[in-house]
């Protein structure tokens, strides 16, 4: 049986909580700079990728259906020392997302015009949104590569790995921005499509790099012999974790979109005002949601070694340890709001619509921290379930039907749709949390021990 002490630690969950902090941090930053500098040749650019990128975001966690149950599985599977069973997993969840990848791609380029045509996109940045779309989600089967990847090395508790690769990603990535925005040495200058671009080589340089610590650090062979008789039983077992897992995650995803079409109504400046916030609020929550991602995998080894109460004290602890990181990011973004949001140049009134918001994301981040690290906790132990039927349910009634009620028909505008948003987060925290603490979780086993 698998000693657990360790997992239990803080000390434990900050070591492998700081890289995975650091390599979402990068992948915030650099889409946050892919905007930033394609604004400095183009303002319509600038939105483009900002509304483009809410579309992509939904088909990308379609991804996250088997990487998240691989994740929670492979980790179960350490925790109660079956390897047998953990070998099998690997090609079949490699197989699998790179079907799911084939078919994400041919989705988005044959029938992105709808999707445009559906959330209203302003005529205005549909030129720059549709060269966009088609480069960015010709590269979509190397998010699935990368995802798949990245499940597997995480699981194994290689996250300072895959920061290191998310490290060399970025950095191609905005060099390449700089030289097929810019035109740098000669070259010339492509504007939104250079940006797509210098994403999909990043992407692939990073796809080569995570095989290739896979291979040195797990060593496991993906091969089709493994899944010769196909397990079945294995994949029920992954899309009955996975489908769950991620329909949380998928349902926000969708509610986003619902939002971001209520918003394009409003008009340029309130979308200006959108993404601009949108590039900065990571700064309240990029903790909260490394550490329940890092929590999720310990969760994972303690319940596959059956330590139920090294569980429960390793979530309550990170529990506060989130609610207080996000407390801080957005206390300090408030009070700094105003002159951080100046330096993007944008105009008096737009900047007073985001000093506002930033007072509503207080209180919507609290709610955010408790909803990250409770729904990845209660993944990770099996129940699965819950947490889609809830997240579903109270995201479309309340921040979708809230935020038209109070943004559209209560003539609150983009203020009403924030504080409908934050109303949804909260609630679902307080639901999750009493989930918990009734302890259905506490029965429940994913995976054989092997003694």
């Amino acid at each position: 049986m698998v000693n657990t002490n360790q997992y239990k630690s803080n000390k434990y969950l900050l070591k492998l909580t700081l890289p995975v902090f650091i390599e979402t941090l990068l992948a915030t930053l650099i889409g946050s700079a892919d905007q930033l500098m394609i604004k400095t040749q183009s303002a319509h650019g600038y939105s483009a990728i900002g509304n483009v990128n809410q579309i992509i975001n939904v088909f990308l966690m379609t991804f996250n259906v088997v990487a998240v149950a691989s994740t929670i599985l492979i980790a179960q599977y350490i925790g109660a020392n079956n390897k047998e069973k953990a070998k099998q997993l690997y090609t079949l969840s490699f197989v699998v997302n790179i079907v799911f990848g084939l078919f994400v791609t041919a989705l988005v380029l044959f029938f992105y015009n709808p999707i445009f045509q559906w959330l209203d996109y302003p005529d205005v940045i549909l030129p720059e949104a549709k060269a966009y779309i088609i480069w960015i989600g010709s590269g979509l089967i190397l998010n699935s590569i990368m995802v798949t990847y990245s499940a597997f090395l995480k699981a194994n508790g290689f996250m300072k790995e895959c920061m290191y690769i998310a490290v060399i990603s970025n950095i191609i990535n905005v060099g390449g921005n700089a030289l097929l925005i810019f035109g740098f040495l000669g070259i010339p200058k492509l504007g939104i499509v250079g940006v797509s671009i210098a994403s999909n080589v990043s992407k692939l340089v990073a796809v080569i790099l995570l095989i290739y610590v896979y291979k040195k650090k797990v060593g496991v062979k993906i091969t089709i012999k493994e899944i010769r008789p196909f397990p079945f039983y294995q994949l029920k077992k992954v899309l009955g974790i996975g489908v769950p897992s991620a329909g949380e995650n998928i349902s926000f995803a969708f509610v986003t979109i619902m939002i971001q079409k209520f918003i394009n109504k409003f008009g340029p400046d309130i979308i200006t005002a959108r993404v601009t916030v949108n590039l900065l609020t990571f700064i309240s929550w990029i903790f909260a949601a490394a550490i329940s991602a890092t929590t999720q995998v310990i969760v994972g080894y303690l319940m596959g070694a059956r330590d139920i109460e090294g569980t429960d004290k390793r979530f309550k602890s990170s529990l506060r340890i989130s609610m207080l990181c996000s407390l801080c990011g957005s206390l300090v973004l408030f009070f700094a709001c105003r002159p951080i949001f100046g330096l993007f140049k944008i105009e008096d009134n737009v900047l007073d619509i985001c000093q506002k918001i930033m007072f509503i994301e207080i209180f919507l981040e609290q709610g955010r921290a408790i909803n990250l690290c409770a729904v990845r906790s209660l993944q990770a132990t099996g129940d699965t379930k819950f947490p889609i039927i809830i997240g579903i349910i109270d995201a479309w009634i309340v921040a979708v039907g809230g935020g038209y009620i109070l943004g559209v028909v209560l003539d609150m505008g983009i203020l009403g749709v924030w504080t409908a948003m934050a109303c949804d987060e909260i609630f679902r925290g307080i639901l999750f949390t009493i989930r918990w603490k009734r302890g259905k979780w506490r029965k429940l086993s994913l995976v054989e021990q092997v003694v």
